[in-house]
């Protein structure tokens, strides 16, 4: 493998083989497939831009040169080395596309800039064809979406309903044939899914503004898109179609997000939050959505222990609440779940408990606490060891999932009545599939839940995101196989598969067993890293 520099940059050490080969055509003759790409394209584009008198025909007439370079520089990729310049490349270019983007004034320009735009995503997905690795997977996949995105906002400057159709409808198309791509690499185990991947341009670090027509939305749903993949440095949100309200879908989807500078917060609230950490959210709209949708926030502050990091949100009268969530390091975000938008940050956060200090599930217990998902009983007690009822389960898993509790759902049990505690969350978790009752008539809420009853509820839950686990041979393994009930064997066999839940001891499964506040706990801790993207 040729390195592309010259003999001083080559660090040597003992032992290394040295073999000096001698070219007259830049290593053609020698078998040096490398070929350095030819940018005075790219740097003429970027001086066109900075001339302040450049007419819109000479920006456009430089847009389809550009286009076309790239298209012909895709079609000679030969190498992984060819392949790593042309993403540098696609950078430069995609940055052109957005200085474009601020210097056409007229119609025709957007949508000449948006067809071309979107042909450079086009091309950029086909580069998956060349590669196998996940790092370059990824850069690829971005440099996609960031396309997506330009061509998106290209879309939202122009007034010609039939032109923004077809924009639009072409844009779909090679989103769906990037998604493609995707899930053929995908792990086995997972559900494929149709999404609409998008990254959205950003003008101003400290804000962003997301708008997706109404248009959009109608025919991503027509085309079998089932969730908006929408993200920014400052925000990312993965939306399920049917979580949109009838006016986002009739009025289309517009939210933004900014940074909240703390001499805005009310004075109890500033000590609370680091600089710069605060995000604001809202959407047109003004209403809930039809169900929670998965958010992320930029975290960039200290923590001890990362799966701790919690996501809060801030009132209008400085008081905080717990709301869940999920640190991903290697994107800097916290995620989480919620039905609504509003003003949040992330701080870590670990809650403690008087009867908890030498438990074997005093981490899972702490973390979970501390992101308000599961609660004490009493005062800093939390009763590890006490069987937990089928309501109480039912409301760690709807909390979990950011579910909201006002929902106006109705149930056909007659053991559970609006003026129990747990209504909200058995009519939330009945209605969205989640649980059944023991009967057609009875829930039966405050009976202890089991172990085989847990899977099922967790199964329902999983099966929106991985496939169904239908090989019950693992499952087999187990002595107690035949006491698992045949409704539960294939929730038991995916949980088993996902390493959600296992044996109480060596070969022993105990679907009949009830479950502990401390086993519930334990089993939401590793689901829950699960069902967040």
């Amino acid at each position: 493998k040729f390195p592309n520099v010259g003999p001083d940059s080559v660090k040597v050490k003992s032992g290394d083989y040295i073999e000096w080969l001698y070219t007259t055509n830049l290593g053609k003759d020698i078998g040096n497939i490398y070929e350095e790409l030819d940018n005075d394209i790219i740097d003429n584009a970027l001086a066109l831009l900075d001339n302040k008198a450049a007419r819109e025909k000479e920006i456009l007439e430089m847009v389809k040169d550009i286009t076309d370079y790239i298209v012909d520089a895709v079609d000679s990729v030969k190498s992984k080395g060819d392949l790593k310049t042309l993403l540098k490349d696609f950078k430069d270019v995609n940055n052109i596309f957005f200085i474009v983007l601020k210097r056409l004034e007229t119609e025709d320009g957007f949508d000449n800039a948006a067809a071309n735009s979107l042909k450079i995503g086009e091309m950029a997905a086909k580069l998956l064809n060349y590669t196998d690795e996940e790092a370059l997977t990824n850069e690829i996949c971005s440099t996609a979406k960031e396309s997506t995105g330009i061509t998106l906002a290209f879309i939202n400057k122009m007034s010609n309903e039939s032109r923004i159709g077809k924009i639009i409808e072409d844009m779909l198309d090679a989103s769906i044939g990037l998604n493609k791509k995707l899930l053929e690499k995908q792990p086995n185990n997972m559900k494929p899914e149709q999404s609409f991947l998008v990254i959205v341009s950003q003008e101003d670090e400290n804000s962003v503004e997301i708008n997706l027509p109404a248009i959009l939305l109608r025919r991503a749903s027509e085309k079998g898109i089932t969730k908006l993949d929408l993200s920014s440095e400052i925000l990312t949100a993965a939306l399920p179609i049917d979580a949109l309200n009838e006016i986002q879908k009739k009025q289309g989807l517009k939210i933004t997000a900014k940074r909240v500078d703390k001499p805005v917060l009310p004075n109890t609230a500033q000590d609370k939050i680091s600089n710069g950490s605060l995000i604001e959210i809202t959407e047109a709209s003004k209403q809930k959505f039809d169900k929670p949708i998965e958010v992320g926030i930029p975290f960039a502050g200290t923590y001890n222990d990362e799966v701790a990091v919690t996501v809060f949100s801030l009132n209008s009268n400085g008081n905080i609440q717990p709301v869940g969530g999920i640190y991903d390091p290697t994107v800097k975000k916290a995620r989480f779940f919620t039905a609504h938008f509003g003003t949040y940050f992330a701080k870590e956060s670990i809650a403690d408990f008087t009867d908890i200090k030498d438990h074997w599930a005093k981490k899972e217990i702490g973390v979970l606490a501390g992101k308000g998902i599961i609660r004490g009983k009493g005062e800093k007690k939390f009763q590890p060891d006490s069987n937990i009822t089928r309501a109480e389960f039912v409301a760690l898993m709807t909390r979990a999932l950011g579910y909201d509790e006002n929902h106006q759902y109705t149930i056909p049990f007659t053991d559970v009545t609006e003026n129990d505690w747990y209504y909200n969350p058995i009519a939330i978790a009945y209605n969205n599939g989640l649980v059944n009752g023991k009967s057609t008539k009875e829930f039966d809420p405050n009976g202890n839940i089991t172990r085989q009853e847990m899977t099922k509820i967790i199964s329902n839950i999983l099966e929106n995101k991985f496939q169904p686990q239908e090989n019950l041979e693992d499952l087999k393994g187990f002595r107690d196989f035949e006491e698992i009930a045949p409704w539960a064997r294939e929730s038991a066999a995916l949980c088993l598969r996902e390493k959600v839940i296992g044996g109480v001891s060596e070969g022993v499964f105990a679907p009949l067993e009830n479950a502990t506040r401390a086993q519930a706990a334990v089993i939401l801790y590793r689901i829950y890293s699960l069902i967040i993207s």
